[in-house]
């Protein structure tokens, strides 16, 4: 139990930190959402599309690069950092020149002086890559979570003050700088690494052999995993992409609370033994396992309450999100029986393999998407999900072909999680069909809350003892009780 009593103290403070942020931002969405609309959300989601794309190319996968690597050098760091700066102010000067163009290209105006406004973040982004990774490196996951609540908070309140004094979709553009340069300051302040200007080529080549990998990985993954936004976005307009992208963030903000902790904690455990084939395998059996139980209940239950959840968070004037938001669950869902891959790709030195397994999926999903706008944003919502079983199944068979790791061994651990969360979500689904007459949906929220929960905890402790032991342990020990 060594790795996973590691991994459950790492999880305790990530999860701190991803928990309080993404509860914030939860609550922050549901009375933004109210208060500007969809048009305002779709806007900035466009921009952000531009924004991500950039960053790519702004860390070019070094961090990753500095976490994973065995023999890290100083030169390694400043090298990395001032590379990191250069192609920040670039970046940002790129942005601001293109604006025009991109706001032309989507035919919204107002998308000029917003993109050029979050161009800003990439400076703040250049600031805060390689220091975030030496104290991942570190393990100092108590800073890192203090920097995501402190920073997601001021960020919060500012947009909220904005919203209220009429601000519109600013409210939305000025809580990311705002939340940035709060994280910035907190990392700065927490972290004792401070750059040098030792510069050495030797030194970023030896990081640039994994993290080119990395970037061409997420590249692939950027254009054909993201790009259902630009469909939804040319097809079907930017209002449409405001429903579409807040179902989408909000099955994201759960991802985000429940898989990168784990992701987080598991690759410098992982990387441990990259060299060691049998303990690789037994490591991702049990980091998988872990996953299955404690994430597939989470998006079966998103799926089967997504009515109810699009009414409590975002008004009853968001009815339209509803289906795409079931769909996108469920997507996250399939997703999450993979979900070790990557990570384990990662820790043996090997993510080009990423990019193959992209390649694979990330066609289908753009011709998914293209034929499900068809028939609307519930047509690519679900799209979205038929591919996903294409994208977990290719992660599974590359992975099993480069470790030890058998495909129906593996296929087998997923199983019970897999039964309970899909036999949960059915029953509620039931439950709520039946009550919906009699009830509103704050009752019918709660009442398929507490039945689903009950039915999916009996369901794995009776298909896998081992795996509701396990899960039982890691909440135990992340949460700091004591037996």
């Amino acid at each position: 139990m060594r790795i996973i009593e590691q991994a459950a103290v790492g999880v305790r403070w990530t999860m701190l930190g991803k928990v309080g942020s993404q509860i914030l931002n939860f609550f922050v969405v549901a009375i933004l959402a109210r208060e500007l609309g969809p048009v305002a959300f779709g806007l900035v989601a466009l921009a952000s599309l531009w924004t991500q794309f950039m960053e790519l190319f702004q860390s070019q996968g070094l961090g990753m690069a500095i976490v994973q690597r065995k023999d890290l050098q100083p030169k390694h760091l400043d090298s990395a950092f001032w590379l990191v700066m250069l192609m920040s102010v670039l970046i940002t000067a790129l942005t601001f020149s293109l604006a025009p163009f991109i706001a032309n290209f989507f035919k919204e105006p107002e998308l000029n002086s917003v993109i050029k406004t979050l161009s800003l973040s990439f400076l703040l982004g250049g600031l805060s890559s390689v220091q975030s990774a030496v104290m991942t490196r570190e393990r100092k996951f108590k800073q890192l979570a203090a920097r995501d609540l402190v920073g997601t908070l001021i960020g919060s309140i500012v947009a909220l003050t904005m919203a209220f004094s009429g601000a519109g979709v600013w409210s939305l553009v000025v809580q990311k700088l705002v939340a940035s340069s709060s994280k910035v300051a907190m990392l700065w302040f927490t972290s004792s690494w401070r750059p040098s200007f030792l510069i050495s080529l030797q030194h970023l080549k030896d990081l640039w052999a994994f993290s080119i990998s990395v970037l061409c990985r997420n590249l692939v993954a950027f254009f054909c995993l993201g790009f259902d936004k630009v469909i939804v976005s040319v097809v079907l307009g930017s209002g449409q992409l405001g429903y579409y992208s807040n179902s989408r963030k909000l099955a994201g903000m759960l991802s985000g609370i429940t898989r990168s902790p784990i992701e987080t904690v598991a690759l410098p455990l992982m990387s441990e033994f990259q060299k060691d084939g049998d303990k690789m395998t037994e490591t991702i059996y049990k980091v998988q396992k872990l996953k299955a139980v404690m994430l597939v209940p989470i998006f079966c239950g998103l799926a089967a309450l997504a009515p109810e959840t699009v009414d409590i968070l975002f008004g009853l004037d968001w009815k339209e999100a509803k289906t795409p938001l079931r769909y996108l669950a469920l997507a996250q869902a399939v997703n999450t029986l993979s979900a070790v891959a990557f990570t384990a790709f990662l820790a043996i030195g090997r993510p080009g393999l990423s990019l193959l397994h992209f390649s694979i999926s990330g066609v289908t999903s753009i011709i998914a998407a293209a034929i499900g706008s068809q028939w609307g944003i519930n047509g690519v919502a679900f799209a979205m999900f038929l591919s996903s079983f294409i994208y977990s199944i290719s992660f599974v068979f590359i992975l099993c072909k480069v470790t030890s790791a058998t495909f129906i061994e593996y296929i087998k651990l997923n199983l019970p999680a897999s039964i309970s969360g899909i036999t949960m979500a059915i029953c509620v689904i039931l439950l709520n069909g039946a009550i919906r007459p009699y009830t509103d949906f704050h009752l019918r929220a709660a009442c398929g809350i507490a039945i689903g929960a009950t039915v999916y905890i009996l369901l794995i402790r009776l298909l896998s003892k081992d795996s509701f032991d396990m899960t039982r342990y890691v909440i135990i020990k992340a949460l700091g009780i004591k037996k």
